[in-house]
């Protein structure tokens, strides 16, 4: 009987934690909004300037002056932030045509854009003026 009441109480404390224990590992996430990049193009004064030719192969992104990341575009980034928040783009390079530099330009200024994040959230056709 007393053999019985061990398997009976160790089988209830099995099946507690078995119950809970996925909350314990794994509690609940936030879901992310995510920001859309798909190009970045570059506008110039031909005459003062020069051509608004570039290889812009990347992005430099901040949220709220916060870095986020580098990505390569076209990218499709996510960010644990909601509401309004101040997104900040700059254009990256490859440093000498080698694609494990990359290099956020130091002659591209930032982009900034005011967005009100959501569960989805596109920011694209980004023009960069020198």
């Amino acid at each position: 009987m007393k053999k019985v009441k061990n398997f009976a109480g160790a089988w209830a404390i099995c099946l507690t934690i078995l119950t809970t224990s996925c909350n314990l590992i794994n509690p609940s996430e936030p879901i992310p909004a995510y920001i859309s990049i798909d190009t970045m193009m570059l506008t110039t004064n031909l005459v003062a300037e020069g051509s608004a030719s570039h290889k812009i192969t990347d992005v430099w992104v901040y949220v709220d002056q916060q870095p986020v990341g580098v990505y390569e575009m076209p990218a499709q980034i996510p960010v644990l932030y909601s509401g309004s928040h101040l997104i900040s783009i700059r254009g990256g390079v490859l440093l000498n045509g080698i694609n494990a530099t990359h290099l956020a330009y130091p002659n591209y200024r930032f982009v900034d854009v005011q967005v009100e994040l959501k569960s989805v959230t596109r920011v694209s056709n980004v023009n960069q003026t020198i």
